[in-house]
């Protein structure tokens, strides 16, 4: 039971963070109008290929032609056994595009997937799945309804459902408890963690891996071996040796626990597990019964709604209209150069080499070179750690580092990223020596996180070339890079940006050049509406906790507290300058910065810290509050509840989001989102600032701003252009 606890601990996280990359996978294309299933019969066997490329979506006219195909082998005396398998890749999953909110055809569609997936279990000729690169959701669901699975070395299995805001559908909350084990299956769909080829044939996932050129050939004697000994066949839904009553409800108890604590704006963990819980109590046939009615109660819900707006937001990043339709390739990063060890820069290198790309490392001199080099090192053994890395395998990835005084090499060298200090001479000084000792083809990037990308350049001829790479802290394990684009930047080098993204496995957007870009400029306005509440005497403990509950990681000021309040104070007055007709200046940020405040780093902010813990420290922040007041020439006190503070943050994020958009600094509305969620750990089943947005009612966000607007007398609460049009059409 220990291991199960800590195993559930952290079974959640990322469902209600949303910073993790989304595992579904779903077609980019209408599938073929030819033949979705391919049928082929040799040798006693039956061989039925899916044939929707590129992922084998099961739309619901794939499932109907599978199942045509499945009934006529099944019912072919010449056929001994049958091999289910996909063209390319198995299969990643329903046809999400195909979900519909109609509850009685989202019934019907269900009904007939379970009683053929059970009609294929239950039948007497063997089902054997030859899995090739994936088998996610439905594809897993698949899969597992059949007798036994074959897969390659480098396919991955899972069901990633709830990342869509729905529990798996298809039989999965039955099937796999009975597969693999109630802890195991409670921790693949609760964190919608796939398991590679060795973990899934040591929990019993599959029966064997093969080679690829062999998938077939192994699939096919396989089935063959179950047809001389139909008693041998292992039928999913009737397996019980995994399946131990008390333990699993243990399991299950001690997992709706957790969930409610960590997940309790969303419905949907908790609804798989009630699934799971039936099955165990009441026998698989209700347990799919109650997957049904469960899948039911979230279709349509805002969740899903949000969660499924935002997969689609997360695979149409790298469609950028004028740029990804040239028909360019993006050149392989084979050679990087970082400027500036420090933990941005040294979190940059570790994305690199752990992508398996040389990078050198430049600092000034050889004590700030030596602490760059001890901080590459660092992160990367914090992966052996953690038992994820072999030490052979980091010292391996470490040999890519190369430790630089100089800017001898770099004519080869395919990008270099600049990530020192926040000083525009000094940026451009780097990039004007930068241009003589690069190679032509050499992308210039910077790392800045609020100065103008063309500025930084000005003083150069290779404004083309030159880009923003914003990374985001720590920059080796966030997940989205903004990709700062000037007009004078060519198609290619934003593609070869693309690109490398790709190969740091990171969600890309691609933003204007404007001062914050998108990410740190749509937020800048939460953190002045914080400053503004605390002024006028709210609590900033319970803002934290009213913004926890919404779904954000931490409070603004915990926020504060961990980037530095000094940082605060620049970073916020460079956005605030750059927006001065709308920037609410508050002293409460350069009040604690002179108190010697700084937040973590000095053990004392808008809290006080033991450790890594932040306590609350109202009597020390108190006189800081009051004198922010008296320079602020603030008086009046304000009450409100938490869904009231939520309000008054949240809504000038979107706001600010519009004016982005409105702008014109992304392609669409959802880059915004993706910017939020994967940059500031927005909750991804809020969908991001512009989907919240549209879910409140555009109209009433307005209302709420135009209201405050007119009470406080600021235009930090000024409804944009774009938001007054969207509150008239709505």
């Amino acid at each position: 039971m220990e291991a199960a606890r800590r195993r559930t601990n952290l079974l959640a996280g990322h469902i209600t963070t949303g910073n993790e990359h989304l595992i579904l996978e779903t077609a980019d294309v209408a599938a073929p109008s030819g033949n979705l299933v391919l049928t082929q019969v040799k040798d006693g066997v039956a061989l039925l290929t899916l044939n929707s490329p590129p992922v084998n979506a099961l739309s619901p006219q794939l499932l109907q032609a599978l199942e045509k195909a499945y009934t006529e082998a099944a019912n072919n005396s010449s056929v001994k056994a049958i091999v289910i398998t996909g063209k390319g890749k198995f299969c990643g999953g329903a046809d999400i595009t195909s979900f519909s909110t109609d509850a009685k055809a989202t019934e019907a569609s269900n009904l007939r997937t379970h009683n053929f997936f059970n009609t294929m279990e239950s039948g007497s000729k063997p089902v054997v799945a030859a899995i090739d690169g994936f088998a996610l959701g439905g594809g897993l669901e698949l899969a597992m309804s059949t007798h036994a699975r074959v897969i390659t070395p480098t396919t991955s299995l899972g069901l990633p459902e709830l990342n869509l805001g729905i529990i798996p559908g298809y039989g999965g909350t039955q099937r796999l408890p009975r597969l693999v084990g109630v802890q195991k299956a409670v921790e693949m769909i609760l964190k919608s963690a796939p398991v590679k080829a060795k973990e899934a044939l040591d929990i019993e996932l599959v029966d064997a891996v093969v080679p690829r050129e062999q998938l077939l050939q192994e699939a096919g004697k396989k089935a063959l071996e179950l047809s001389a000994k139909p008693e041998s066949l292992r039928r999913s839904l009737r397996l019980e040796d995994k399946i131990d009553k008390e333990t699993a409800l243990q399991i299950l108890g001690f997992a709706s626990k957790q969930v409610s604590k960590i997940a309790k704006n969303v419905p949907h963990p908790k609804a798989a597990l009630a699934a799971i819980q039936e099955g165990i109590e009441n026998g698989p046939e209700r347990g799919l019964e109650r997957e049904r009615k469960e899948i039911l109660k979230m279709m349509g819900t805002p969740t899903t709604q949000a969660l499924i707006s935002f997969f689609f937001a997360t695979k149409s990043t790298t469609k950028v209209p004028g740029v990804t339709d040239k028909g360019l390739k993006p050149r392989d990063i084979k050679t990087a150069a970082v400027i500036g060890g420090g933990t941005m820069g040294s979190g940059i290198i570790t994305a690199l080499i752990f992508s398996g790309i040389t990078t050198y490392l430049k600092e000034i001199n050889q004590k700030f070179l030596d602490q760059g080099v001890e901080r590459v090192k660092a992160n990367v053994f914090s992966r052996v750690k953690k038992g994820k890395m072999t030490e052979e395998a980091a010292n391996k990835t470490l040999s890519l580092l190369k430790p630089t005084l100089n800017y001898d090499g770099w004519k080869s060298v395919d990008i270099v990223i600049e990530a020192a200090l926040e000083d525009i001479p000094l940026k451009q000084k780097i990039f004007a020596e930068l241009e003589g000792v690069t190679g032509p083809h050499t992308i210039l990037a910077s790392n800045t996180s609020t100065i103008n990308i063309e500025t930084i350049g000005e003083k150069t001829k290779s404004s083309d070339r030159i880009i923003g790479t914003h990374f985001f802290s720590p920059a080796h394990v966030m997940p989205l890079l903004e990709i700062i684009r000037t007009p004078k930047n060519s198609a290619q080098v934003l593609v070869d940006a693309l690109g490398l993204s790709a190969k740091l496995r990171k969600t890309p957007v691609v933003v204007g050049n404007c001062v914050g870009f998108t990410a740190n400029r749509i937020f800048a306005p939460y953190s002045q509406a914080a400053a503004f509440l605390v002024e006028r005497g709210v609590d900033p403990y319970r803002i934290d906790k009213a913004i926890e509950s919404f779904g954000m990681p931490m409070g603004p000021f915990k926020m504060m507290d961990l980037s530095g309040v000094d940082i605060g104070v620049y970073v916020g007055g460079i956005i605030g300058n750059a927006y001065p007709d709308r920037t609410y200046k508050s002293a409460l940020a350069s009040t604690f910065q002179k108190a010697g405040r700084l937040g973590q780093k000095t053990k004392a902010g808008m809290y006080k810290y033991e450790g890594r813990k932040a306590v609350p420290d109202p009597d020390n922040i108190a006189p800081l509050i009051e004198a922010t007041r008296k320079a602020n020439n603030v008086t009046d006190k304000i009450e409100m509840t938490d869904d009231e503070i939520v309000q008054f943050l949240m809504y000038p994020v979107s706001n600010e989001s519009t004016r982005v958009l409105e702008e014109g600094h992304v392609t669409q509305a959802s880059d915004i989102d993706v910017c939020a969620v994967f940059g500031y750990g927005y909750p991804a089943y809020r969908g991001g600032p512009m989907k919240f947005a549209e879910q409140e009612g555009y109209s009433k966000v307005a209302a709420k701003l135009n209201e405050w607007h007119g009470k406080y007398k600021h235009p930090l609460f000024k409804p944009s252009n774009w938001l007054l049009n969207a509150a008239q059409k709505k």
